[in-house]
């Protein structure tokens, strides 16, 4: 009819509404519509930290979703999946898509970041010592944030320092390991140490008139 007319509404929960309608000849109806509107929640999920290698396990914590699509970050991985794996090949940090779709065609989207970290290297050297001097110990590890150090001397001895020294109560040779640790992620080296025992002196020599040489034996 030429005096419909239209309007638009941005409801934010589901809702009632009336409409009065008035001709050109005074005549008036109302009509009452109820809009339903679908809760949209933004998409949620939780991704551990994890060591390069390793697969991100993600856990998805949207409510109420139906269909979900991934976007790993990586330009390559994706899924449809509602609690995906992935493993990367890069370490780095990935931007994560998640994208919901509910039972009734509402559709959101949610970003999050997730870290995969370069696994450490461990490696170490120690020179051999004479007993009673310290041995010291030399790691050949990249120093970067985060990484900690777990040494065990062979003889109960340990430390959580770098480049440690440590002096052994005996002589021998000692199986030395170094855990070295970033997150969850461990690398582990294993070296021998020699701690050489001290050589006996001793000698003899007689006695001698005055004047004349003496003899060392030794």
């Amino acid at each position: 009819n030429a005096g419909d007319s239209s309007g638009t509404i941005i409801p934010a929960s589901t809702s009632s509404y009336t409409v009065t309608g008035t001709s050109a000849h005074n005549c008036t109806n109302t009509a009452v519509a109820t809009v339903t509107v679908n809760p949209s929640p933004p998409p949620t999920f939780t991704a551990p930290t994890v060591c390069l290698g390793s697969a991100t396990n993600f856990t998805n914590t949207t409510a109420g979703g139906s269909t979900y699509n991934w976007a790993f970050g990586d330009g390559v991985g994706t899924s449809t999946l509602q609690n995906p794996s992935y493993t990367y090949t890069t370490a780095s940090n990935y931007a994560v898509s998640l994208t919901v779709t509910t039972a009734s065609g509402c559709v959101a989207n949610g970003t999050q970041t997730v870290s995969v970290i370069s696994n450490p290297t461990a490696s170490f050297s120690a020179n051999p010592v004479c007993l009673g001097n310290a041995s010291s110990f030399t790691t050949v590890t990249t120093p970067i944030a985060g990484l900690t150090y777990s040494w065990d001397f062979g003889d109960a001895g340990t430390s959580a320092i770098n480049n440690p020294t440590h002096t052994y109560a005996t002589s021998n040779t000692f199986n030395v390991t170094l855990t070295v640790s970033i997150g969850t992620c461990t690398a582990v080296a294993t070296n021998t140490v020699l701690v050489a025992p001290l050589p006996t002196a001793s000698f003899t020599v007689a006695p001698v008139c005055e004047g004349t040489a003496s003899f060392f034996d030794a």
